[in-house]
């Protein structure tokens, strides 16, 4: 049953529309209004806990690469934000991929990735990279890139990049993505340059 509250008296009313007149004060239904369920109040609150946490979890400082594997002889790559060091003995980092995408598809596959690290004005990379499915369209078709030691892409026009092998035992399976840990093989910077943050990403785009 709804609520309805006078916002003159604040006589309190229950039914499906508010009561003609206010049997308190003499005010009509216009001066009524409808008292939020506590199922309501308690989405609201939901809703605003989520917008702070997403404000929040903006602050963490993340940086943009592009994420590229192989399967068989057909290579892809994402713009990803979710990379980071583990170790330094032996040199590991870790990458989430969302399990929907082509590219943890392939890094399933074959068990490899690199990431080939942007600098600040590779805005054109992270859109050719970020905004559509491999499945759609090759978006290494037209882009430099070299073969690495597991066959998989690096991008010739990047600061650096990473290559790595995925340890299988250490791969989470989490919710919406899978967490691969990869063990680094080979790197080396190109470009001594600040990288591209994800804030500046953001901000800029």
């Amino acid at each position: 049953m709804k609520k309805w509250r006078c916002k003159v008296c604040g006589y309190i009313h229950e039914g499906d529309n508010p009561p003609d007149q206010c049997p308190t004060c003499g005010v009509g239904p216009e001066e009524f209004e409808l008292i939020p369920s506590q199922d309501a109040i308690v989405n609201l609150l939901d809703q605003k806990a989520e917008k702070d946490i997403k404000s929040a979890l903006y602050k963490i400082s993340y940086g943009i690469f592009i994420v590229s594997s192989i399967k068989n002889q057909k290579i892809n790559g994402q713009a990803c934000n979710t990379l980071f060091q583990i170790t330094s003995n032996p040199y590991t980092v870790a990458v989430s991929i969302n399990k929907s995408n082509l590219t943890n598809e392939f890094i399933r596959e074959s068990g490899v990735f690199v990431a080939s690290i942007l600098g600040p004005k590779d805005h054109n990379i992270v859109r050719r990279f970020g905004y559509r499915s491999g499945r759609e369209l090759d978006k290494f078709s037209g882009i430099k890139y070299n073969i690495g030691l597991t066959g998989a892409p690096i991008l010739v026009d990047c600061l650096g990049y990473l290559e790595c092998k995925v340890l299988p035992e250490k791969t989470l399976d989490i919710a919406t993505h899978n967490l691969f840990i990869g063990e680094v093989i080979s790197g080396k910077v190109f470009v001594d340059e600040d990288p591209m943050t994800y804030e500046y990403y953001r901000k800029t785009k």
